[in-house]
């Protein structure tokens, strides 16, 4: 059964709680985990990405940073960039049997990597766009969210996770770019907390 978006009767920090409850049960199963994000990386694509990597290297995962595009040389300087390599230098038959798919409305918006979600993947989609599809086994989709990197954040803050001072890189840059450097609309007095959390890490 495909985990749905909020519903309207549901509280933002129940459906959080919710999600974050499925996104968690389906990774303690996890073996072998593909992490991908959009073609044309930004920084919320990117810094996500590679903190969702190393949280899921510590807890024993084997992991799979993959991207379509080049990244842009304005985000070489995030720790682990180095490992987020190129799809179509993985060979078929990637043995994966979890995705995280980040910042991702459409399966299509992954480009390549998308060759490795066979039918026997179990799909996490985690979004804060209005136009994200329900195409994950659990979809967490917070279009309240000023980026992919709070809602990250707030998953660490929630399973007890503590970010070491390249995951809080990561994630700051992450809230950083989407919010257009605090700028935009989407920028709440929670996002200022949550970057506020992340400078003390």
């Amino acid at each position: 059964m495909r985990s749905k978006i909020q519903h309207p009767s549901e509280s933002r920090t129940d459906y959080t709680r919710r999600c974050i409850t499925e996104v968690r049960a389906l990774i303690d199963d996890a073996a072998q985990v593909l992490v991908v994000s959009h073609i044309d990386p930004d920084g919320d694509a990117l810094g996500t990405q590679l903190a969702v990597g190393q949280y899921l290297r510590d807890l024993g995962k084997r992991v799979h940073l993959l991207r379509d595009s080049v990244i842009p040389d304005k985000y070489l300087f995030l720790p682990g960039i180095q490992d987020i390599v190129t799809a179509s230098s993985m060979p078929d038959g990637l043995p994966i049997d979890t995705a995280i798919v980040l910042e991702c409305p459409a399966v299509d918006r992954m480009g390549t990597a998308a060759r490795f979600l066979g039918n026997d993947v179990k799909i996490i989609s985690i979004d804060h766009h209005r136009d994200s599809s329900e195409f994950g086994a659990v979809n967490w989709v917070d279009i309240s969210a000023s980026s992919v990197g709070e809602m990250i954040a707030d998953y660490f803050h929630e399973v007890g996770y503590q970010p070491n001072k390249d995951v809080a890189t990561q994630l700051y840059t992450a809230i950083l770019t989407d919010t257009g450097r605090f700028r935009y609309q989407s920028t709440t007095a929670h996002t200022m907390r949550v970057a506020a959390n992340l400078i003390e890490q």
